[in-house]
């Protein structure tokens, strides 16, 4: 899978050509992002010590029948959500990323859940009972909006108590998909206890996503000092080090990413073993800086060990197998290795398919690469039918005006006016 980095790198990369991204090359750096971000996002978030939630509509306990959240009324939920933000993007994306894997982010939102009952009953101890044993209530069926209102009365008050408060009504703001409320939240939390790696944490992340870079590098590098004073050397320090390169490349400053990418590659390595997946995930993320430099022979040899790293690891017709062969295939379409980079689009389509189904985005993604390699080579008949046919997915699974839509479509006008003119 295109790593998060990669993403990173492609979105930064396309708006300073705007005359690429209605190309097919475009279009194959966007699928690639899309086609990437279920597997990458899912291990990503997995690693870091918060529990992030899935999203809730407002009144989802009101529609509740049972006295649970159930993994079905979740996954209803999500997609009604994402009918909901479909053309917003940071919330659309973060909901895409909820269903892409929904197993895993159902039991995130149940840990969620859980810590936050736990927390009600350490810190909002001095509110009414009745309510605190009604939001209890609610928060086991997925509302949290009286726990919320719980949490910001006792973050009105001063010291390590509202500090905790804070940081936990932002984690229930950011569930619901309000950034906004939880980036302010999560910045108070910090300003009253600076040094606490948690808040660091949850503060970063949520200025990172909220495009807030200079911020969120602050607090990152101000994490990285903690831990670093402390002579903290494992994979949670790695994964901050990688975190921090995220952040420099999304600004463009590649040798400061480099050198950090290395270095959380190098423990990994030593804390994990050469052959442990997250190894792999850094190892791409790596490539993926010298992919977007066009440093493609120091690329190679990496994509390739991380492939082979992940074949080891899952069987190989597993999706995370089709995005790192993915990934290996685009490097070769960038050199015009087009024979060595068709059958890996192939496999990766085949993969996509059996495990997403024939008509998920991912597998639109996955059609418009491969039609694109057909389409740099004069293959027009070829890339055709797989242009309409990714085409005829995105308008089944998008709303008139969603970017895949415009973007597939202006494709496949362009396609055709090549057709026309032979």
């Amino acid at each position: 899978m295109e790593l998060l980095a990669q993403i990173k790198a492609a979105l930064h990369w396309l708006p300073k050509n705007p005359d690429v991204i209605w190309s097919g090359w475009g279009l194959a750096v966007f699928s690639l992002c899309l086609t990437a971000v279920w597997f990458v996002c899912s291990k990503f978030y997995a690693c870091l010590r918060k529990p992030k939630a899935a999203s809730n509509p407002p009144d989802v306990g009101a529609s509740q029948a049972g006295n649970v959240l159930t993994f079905e009324q979740y996954k209803k939920d999500l997609l009604e959500l994402h009918e909901k933000y479909v053309l917003e993007k940071q919330k659309r994306e973060d909901i895409e990323r909820k269903l892409a894997n929904p197993d895993e982010s159902y039991q995130e939102k149940l840990r969620l859940l859980e810590e936050s009952q736990e927390k009600l009953q350490q810190l909002a101890a001095s509110q009414p009972k009745e309510q605190l044993a009604e939001a209890e209530k609610r928060l086991a069926q997925g509302d949290t909006e009286l726990a919320e209102l719980l949490f910001d009365r006792v973050a009105e008050e001063t010291g390590q108590t509202a500090a905790a408060a804070l940081l936990q009504s932002g984690r229930l703001a950011e569930d619901r998909l309000d950034y906004s409320k939880a980036l302010r939240n999560y910045t108070a939390a910090v300003a009253l206890a600076p040094d606490n790696p948690d808040y660091l944490l949850s503060a970063w992340q949520m200025a990172y996503q909220m495009g807030e870079y200079q911020q969120a590098e602050e607090w990152l590098e101000h994490l990285l000092a903690i831990w670093e004073q402390e002579g903290k050397e494992d994979a949670e320090l790695a994964l901050a080090l990688n975190d921090l390169a995220l952040v420099y490349m999304s600004q463009g400053r590649y040798e400061e990413a480099e050198l950090r990418y290395k270095r959380s590659l190098e423990i990994w390595e030593e804390k994990l073993g050469k052959d442990h997946p997250d190894v792999a995930i850094s190892l791409n993320n790596l490539a993926s800086l010298y992919y977007s430099q066009g440093r493609y022979a120091e690329a190679e040899p990496l994509y390739k060990r991380a492939l082979e790293i992940i074949k080891k690891v899952f069987v190989q017709d597993h999706p995370s197998v089709a995005t790192y062969q993915n990934n290996l295939a685009l490097l070769y379409d960038a050199q015009g290795r087009y024979a060595e980079a068709e059958p890996l689009y192939r496999r990766s389509l085949e993969i996509c398919e059996k495990f997403l189904g024939k008509e998920h985005p991912h597998v639109a993604a996955a059609l418009n690469n491969l039609a694109w390699l057909y389409y740099s080579q004069g293959r027009y008949a070829e890339a055709k039918p797989l242009y309409q046919r990714a085409l005829a997915i995105f308008k089944a699974k998008f709303p008139n005006g969603h970017p895949n839509i415009d973007t597939a479509q202006a494709n496949y006008n362009t396609l055709k006016e090549k057709m026309q003119a032979r």
